[in-house]
């Protein structure tokens, strides 16, 4: 960390990132300013911003990101939203037609409030006691001149399942602003507003068919509009959600690239990962391509995590930028899955949820027996005192949304190479609350994700998923087990 310092901050490490402050800074030429009464909204020229307008074409706010209208356009020029925006429940009725990865900062003489995406995917902290709202803990400390060696220290341990608890982030005085809320920035605090008291029906077994097509029509929407105006590259594995891009991509294949990554560290190339895209490829005569992931260094690893806020362990996603920059050219909208969909093997953490339903026994059950403390504890209570929901797996659902992937996913989008778009298809509320009402028994056998696919493109399901057939599959499993074993009793 010696080579960072955020007394003198290179601002170019925040590409495609935004802040909100009363101090006036000079980041540089590559920042815009937004002057809105006392605030000072900054945002880097990779990120895009327009106006938000009402139904008399008065401004009321700006839009921040990369949406995807209805209309099946990329959102250019001014946003209108043709309702009064005091009503909230009108306004963000409309606001949630919309996809893509974005924010919205509501600015009225009632109301300023600040609004995340569906998935959170254009994610955001804030800091109450210096009144900073930013895309990153580490522009909050950049803007409180905190030292960078203190970064290194940070004072909060995430869990192994990848989930976090609450609003938690790694520094005592910054909140991750979680999808679903927006803040309230009068008074500075995080407010929910879906997701409270009413959730979505679940449909039973048999009516459950035109959930997956309504599926599928939103995810072949938004993929078009985003290949109308970009080239589109997807990533391809042995998994389901990265077949369900493959199979969104169906129209303009000839257009559409599929990369697989290939790493230098011994254990990350899972072989069915590296095998069945190639199989895929050939099966549909796909663009495919294997992408080198190189190791990275030490100092490599410390940017990366200084342009995500520290918010999770490196993991593979700090290869991302240098494979991408070496294997896709600029200018290339890159489409993820990035767990915004597919979440079905998480059910299975709570079937050993201990009765009640408290804060204890949420960090328990997340893998979290070595963080049961007073923080941990407080902020899941705190969660679920918002959501009056009494079926555990009903609140798994939310919860996969806010803390594994708005709180854990979604800051990583900011670590990838700069110079490519980044959207996840799945950031549509509609999808999301789908995802809510399909049966239980339905989801337990990924039943959504695959007959979406089978929906627009069946044929991709003649490869399992994730699995061999017959006795390689068994092979597979026994080695899995015996490596399981291994690893306890190196432990023990």
């Amino acid at each position: 960390m010696s080579r960072i310092d955020l007394q003198r901050p290179d601002w170019s490490l925040f590409h495609g990132q935004f802040f909100l402050t009363r101090q006036r800074v000079d980041p540089g030429p590559a920042w815009h300013q937004f002057p809105l009464g006392e605030w000072l909204l900054y945002v880097h020229n990779a990120l895009p911003v327009c106006r938000i307008t009402d139904g008399q074409g008065l401004a009321v706010g700006l839009f921040l990101g990369h949406g995807i209208a209805l209309t099946g356009e990329l959102q250019d020029g001014d946003l209108q939203i043709p309702t009064d925006p005091d009503d909230e429940q009108l306004f963000t009725s409309q606001l949630y037609q919309i996809a893509g990865r974005w924010a919205c900062l509501l600015w009225t003489g009632k109301y300023k409030r600040f609004y995340l995406d569906p998935l959170g995917s254009l994610a955001a902290v804030y800091a109450p006691s210096s009144g900073t709202l930013a895309s990153t803990t580490t522009l909050v400390n950049v803007l409180a001149g905190a030292h960078a060696r203190n970064l290194a220290r940070p004072v909060y341990r995430y869990t192994p399942s990848g989930f976090q608890y609450g609003d938690l982030t790694p520094f005592e005085d910054i909140h991750r602003l979680l999808p679903n809320h927006y803040l309230d920035i009068a008074r500075f605090t995080s407010v929910r507003h879906h997701y409270q008291e009413v959730r979505p029906a679940r449909v039973a077994m048999q009516d459950r068919t035109p959930l997956a097509a309504e599926v599928a029509h939103h995810l072949q929407a938004i993929v078009a509009t985003v290949a109308r105006r970009y080239p589109v590259a997807c990533t391809l594995t042995g998994g389901r959600d990265t077949r369900l891009l493959l199979a969104c991509c169906k129209p303009f294949l000839d257009e559409t690239r599929f990369f697989t990554f290939r790493w230098d560290r011994q254990g990350r190339n899972a072989p069915i990962d590296q095998e069945y895209p190639q199989r895929l490829a050939e099966r549909f005569r796909l663009h495919h391509q294997y992408i080198h992931a190189p190791q990275i260094d030490a100092y490599t690893d410390q940017l990366y995590q200084m342009r995500i806020g520290f918010s999770t362990t490196s993991g593979q996603a700090p290869n991302f930028y240098a494979g991408v920059r070496a294997g896709l050219e600029p200018g290339v909208a890159v489409l993820t899955g990035f767990g915004g969909y597919h979440r079905d093997h998480f059910w299975a953490i709570f079937d050993k949820l201990k009765q009640p339903v408290n804060g204890r026994t949420l960090v328990q059950t997340f893998h979290g027996k070595h963080l049961m403390t007073p923080r941990n504890v407080e902020a899941m209570e705190q969660l679920l005192a918002e959501i009056a929901w009494d079926d555990p797996h009903d609140l798994i659902d939310v919860l996969y949304l806010e803390q594994r992937v708005g709180s854990w996913s979604s800051p990583m989008m900011y670590g990838f190479a700069p110079g490519y778009l980044f959207l996840s298809p799945f950031c549509h509320r509609t999808i999301q609350d789908i995802r809510l009402r399909y049966p239980k028994r339905a989801i337990r056998r990924t039943t959504l994700t695959v007959e979406t696919i089978n929906y627009i493109w069946p044929e991709l399901s003649e490869l399992p998923y994730n699995k061999y057939r017959g006795v390689r599959e068994l092979r597979r499993k026994v080695a899995r087990r015996i490596r399981k074993y291994r690893r306890r009793w190196h432990k023990n």
